[in-house]
Protein backbone atom coordinates (compact mmCIF):
# COMPACT_ATOMS: atom_id res chain seq x y z
CA UNK A 1 0.00 0.00 0.00
CA UNK A 2 1.45 3.36 -1.11
CA UNK A 3 1.21 6.47 1.43
CA UNK A 4 1.87 9.53 -0.39
CA UNK A 5 1.42 11.99 2.89
CA UNK A 6 0.98 11.55 6.24
CA UNK A 7 -2.84 12.67 7.88
CA UNK A 8 -3.26 15.92 9.17
CA UNK A 9 -2.70 15.73 12.68
CA UNK A 10 -4.94 17.97 13.58
CA UNK A 11 -7.53 15.29 12.76
CA UNK A 12 -6.09 12.87 14.44
CA UNK A 13 -6.25 14.79 17.70
CA UNK A 14 -9.83 16.11 16.90
CA UNK A 15 -11.03 12.42 16.72
CA UNK A 16 -9.01 11.19 19.82
CA UNK A 17 -10.63 14.18 21.62
CA UNK A 18 -14.12 13.02 20.14
CA UNK A 19 -13.97 9.62 21.72
CA UNK A 20 -12.62 10.65 24.69
CA UNK A 21 -15.68 13.55 24.63
CA UNK A 22 -18.09 10.54 24.19
CA UNK A 23 -21.12 10.44 27.11
CA UNK A 24 -21.40 7.20 28.90
CA UNK A 25 -24.87 6.95 26.77
CA UNK A 26 -23.11 8.10 23.29
CA UNK A 27 -20.73 5.09 24.45
CA UNK A 28 -23.27 2.33 25.25
CA UNK A 29 -25.06 3.25 21.55
CA UNK A 30 -21.99 2.75 19.82
CA UNK A 31 -21.76 -0.47 21.83
CA UNK A 32 -25.15 -1.48 20.93
CA UNK A 33 -24.67 -0.66 16.66
CA UNK A 34 -21.85 -2.21 17.08
CA UNK A 35 -22.84 -5.09 18.69
CA UNK A 36 -26.72 -5.20 17.10
CA UNK A 37 -26.70 -3.79 13.85
CA UNK A 38 -28.40 -0.60 12.51
CA UNK A 39 -32.15 0.05 11.62
CA UNK A 40 -32.41 2.73 9.73
CA UNK A 41 -35.85 4.04 9.19
CA UNK A 42 -35.06 7.14 6.60
CA UNK A 43 -32.57 7.01 3.46
CA UNK A 44 -31.07 10.18 2.30
CA UNK A 45 -29.89 10.49 -1.23
CA UNK A 46 -27.46 13.65 -1.00
CA UNK A 47 -24.62 15.77 -2.63
CA UNK A 48 -21.00 15.06 -1.85
CA UNK A 49 -20.21 18.93 -0.88
CA UNK A 50 -19.13 19.04 2.44
CA UNK A 51 -20.76 22.04 3.61
CA UNK A 52 -23.62 19.46 4.34
CA UNK A 53 -24.07 17.19 7.62
CA UNK A 54 -27.00 15.53 6.54
CA UNK A 55 -28.26 13.75 10.34
CA UNK A 56 -27.06 16.60 12.02
CA UNK A 57 -29.62 18.99 10.05
CA UNK A 58 -32.64 16.50 11.60
CA UNK A 59 -31.00 16.24 15.16
CA UNK A 60 -30.35 12.62 14.54
CA UNK A 61 -28.05 10.22 15.87
CA UNK A 62 -25.72 7.43 14.87
CA UNK A 63 -27.78 4.59 13.01
CA UNK A 64 -30.86 6.51 12.29
CA UNK A 65 -30.14 7.81 8.65
CA UNK A 66 -28.84 5.38 5.89
CA UNK A 67 -26.90 8.14 3.81
CA UNK A 68 -25.78 7.59 0.29
CA UNK A 69 -24.00 10.37 -1.33
CA UNK A 70 -22.64 11.46 -4.77
CA UNK A 71 -22.03 14.54 -7.35
CA UNK A 72 -25.80 16.35 -7.47
CA UNK A 73 -28.00 14.19 -5.29
CA UNK A 74 -28.46 12.77 -8.54
CA UNK A 75 -30.80 9.48 -9.33
CA UNK A 76 -30.21 8.72 -12.75
CA UNK A 77 -33.45 6.43 -14.50
CA UNK A 78 -33.07 2.58 -13.32
CA UNK A 79 -30.87 0.73 -15.41
CA UNK A 80 -27.93 3.65 -15.85
CA UNK A 81 -26.34 2.94 -12.66
CA UNK A 82 -25.84 -0.28 -10.51
CA UNK A 83 -24.34 1.40 -7.55
CA UNK A 84 -27.03 3.89 -6.94
CA UNK A 85 -29.64 0.86 -8.16
CA UNK A 86 -27.67 -1.46 -5.35
CA UNK A 87 -28.34 1.05 -2.50
CA UNK A 88 -31.98 1.66 -2.81
CA UNK A 89 -32.52 -2.39 -3.17
CA UNK A 90 -30.53 -2.52 0.42
CA UNK A 91 -31.84 0.50 2.22
CA UNK A 92 -35.76 -0.49 0.76
CA UNK A 93 -35.62 -4.50 1.28
CA UNK A 94 -33.19 -4.80 3.69
CA UNK A 95 -33.60 -1.94 6.13
CA UNK A 96 -37.39 -1.46 5.39
CA UNK A 97 -36.99 2.31 5.17
CA UNK A 98 -40.20 4.20 5.46
CA UNK A 99 -38.97 7.09 3.94
CA UNK A 100 -36.48 7.52 1.25
CA UNK A 101 -35.38 11.99 0.68
CA UNK A 102 -33.84 13.34 -2.36
CA UNK A 103 -31.89 16.53 -0.88
CA UNK A 104 -30.50 19.54 -3.06
CA UNK A 105 -28.84 22.61 -1.92
CA UNK A 106 -27.88 25.59 -2.79
CA UNK A 107 -24.76 26.69 -4.82
CA UNK A 108 -24.34 22.83 -6.05
CA UNK A 109 -21.24 23.06 -8.17
CA UNK A 110 -22.39 19.88 -10.18
CA UNK A 111 -25.43 21.20 -10.66
CA UNK A 112 -23.52 24.27 -12.03
CA UNK A 113 -21.17 22.46 -14.10
CA UNK A 114 -24.02 20.67 -16.10
CA UNK A 115 -25.52 23.69 -16.96
CA UNK A 116 -22.23 24.94 -18.46
CA UNK A 117 -21.43 21.67 -20.10
CA UNK A 118 -25.24 21.83 -21.59
CA UNK A 119 -24.98 25.20 -22.53
CA UNK A 120 -21.90 24.96 -24.24
CA UNK A 121 -23.09 21.74 -26.15
CA UNK A 122 -19.79 20.21 -25.08
CA UNK A 123 -19.29 16.26 -25.34
CA UNK A 124 -19.14 14.76 -22.13
CA UNK A 125 -16.48 11.82 -23.50
CA UNK A 126 -13.60 11.09 -21.16
CA UNK A 127 -15.09 13.10 -18.23
CA UNK A 128 -16.35 10.64 -15.95
CA UNK A 129 -17.97 13.96 -14.20
CA UNK A 130 -19.61 15.24 -17.31
CA UNK A 131 -20.80 11.53 -18.26
CA UNK A 132 -22.61 11.14 -14.78
CA UNK A 133 -24.07 14.72 -14.89
CA UNK A 134 -25.56 14.09 -18.49
CA UNK A 135 -28.05 12.50 -16.55
CA UNK A 136 -29.49 16.38 -15.46
CA UNK A 137 -30.36 17.03 -19.14
CA UNK A 138 -33.91 16.25 -18.61
CA UNK A 139 -34.12 18.85 -15.52
CA UNK A 140 -32.46 21.07 -17.41
CA UNK A 141 -35.00 21.04 -20.17
CA UNK A 142 -37.36 21.04 -18.46
CA UNK A 143 -36.38 24.44 -16.48
CA UNK A 144 -37.38 26.20 -19.77
CA UNK A 145 -40.75 24.83 -19.46
CA UNK A 146 -41.41 26.74 -15.98
CA UNK A 147 -43.07 29.84 -16.47
CA UNK A 148 -41.56 31.30 -13.38
CA UNK A 149 -38.01 31.01 -14.27
CA UNK A 150 -37.84 34.09 -15.51
CA UNK A 151 -38.46 36.13 -12.04
CA UNK A 152 -36.02 33.52 -10.11
CA UNK A 153 -32.94 32.42 -10.20
CA UNK A 154 -31.72 30.02 -12.59
CA UNK A 155 -29.28 27.71 -10.26
CA UNK A 156 -31.41 27.65 -7.90
CA UNK A 157 -34.73 26.53 -10.16
CA UNK A 158 -32.26 24.01 -11.53
CA UNK A 159 -31.00 22.63 -8.60
CA UNK A 160 -35.12 22.05 -7.31
CA UNK A 161 -35.45 21.17 -10.87
CA UNK A 162 -32.65 18.47 -9.89
CA UNK A 163 -34.61 17.20 -7.04
CA UNK A 164 -37.96 16.77 -8.73
CA UNK A 165 -36.41 14.69 -11.62
CA UNK A 166 -34.79 12.59 -9.40
CA UNK A 167 -37.71 12.19 -7.25
CA UNK A 168 -39.58 11.08 -10.71
CA UNK A 169 -36.81 8.08 -11.19
CA UNK A 170 -36.55 6.54 -8.19
CA UNK A 171 -39.92 6.43 -8.38
CA UNK A 172 -39.41 4.22 -11.12
CA UNK A 173 -37.01 1.72 -9.38
CA UNK A 174 -38.67 -1.86 -9.14
CA UNK A 175 -37.86 -2.19 -5.44
CA UNK A 176 -39.30 1.46 -4.58
CA UNK A 177 -42.53 0.87 -6.46
CA UNK A 178 -43.16 -1.88 -4.85
CA UNK A 179 -42.66 -0.59 -1.64
CA UNK A 180 -45.06 2.49 -2.36
CA UNK A 181 -47.54 -0.02 -3.70
CA UNK A 182 -47.27 -1.85 -0.51
CA UNK A 183 -47.89 1.57 1.35
CA UNK A 184 -44.79 0.94 3.30
CA UNK A 185 -42.59 3.81 1.48
CA UNK A 186 -42.62 7.67 1.01
CA UNK A 187 -40.08 9.68 -1.22
CA UNK A 188 -39.70 13.25 -0.28
CA UNK A 189 -37.59 16.02 -1.68
CA UNK A 190 -35.68 18.85 0.06
CA UNK A 191 -33.46 21.44 -0.72
CA UNK A 192 -30.92 23.49 1.63
CA UNK A 193 -30.05 27.01 1.92
CA UNK A 194 -26.97 26.73 3.02
CA UNK A 195 -26.43 30.55 4.30
CA UNK A 196 -29.33 30.16 6.39
CA UNK A 197 -28.80 26.66 6.74
CA UNK A 198 -32.59 25.74 6.67
CA UNK A 199 -34.63 23.17 4.64
CA UNK A 200 -37.15 23.44 2.10
CA UNK A 201 -39.28 20.64 1.90
CA UNK A 202 -40.98 20.25 -1.76
CA UNK A 203 -44.99 20.32 -1.34
CA UNK A 204 -46.52 17.92 -3.99
CA UNK A 205 -49.80 19.55 -4.05
CA UNK A 206 -48.33 23.19 -4.85
CA UNK A 207 -45.14 21.49 -6.55
CA UNK A 208 -43.19 24.53 -4.47
CA UNK A 209 -40.07 24.09 -1.79
CA UNK A 210 -41.22 25.71 1.89
CA UNK A 211 -39.04 26.45 4.53
CA UNK A 212 -39.52 24.31 7.11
Amino acid sequence: MTQNADFPKNYIEGHQNWVEGLSEKESSLYQHLGREGQTPTIMVIACCDSRKMVPDMFNAGPGEFFVLRNIANLVPPQGHDNGMAAAVEFGVNAFKVQHIIVMGHASCGGVAASASHFEAGDVSEGSQTLTWLSALKPAYEAINLIAETEDADFSTTFEKQAVKMSLDNLSGYAPVEAAIKEGRLGLHGFWFDIETARLHLLDTASDQFNPL
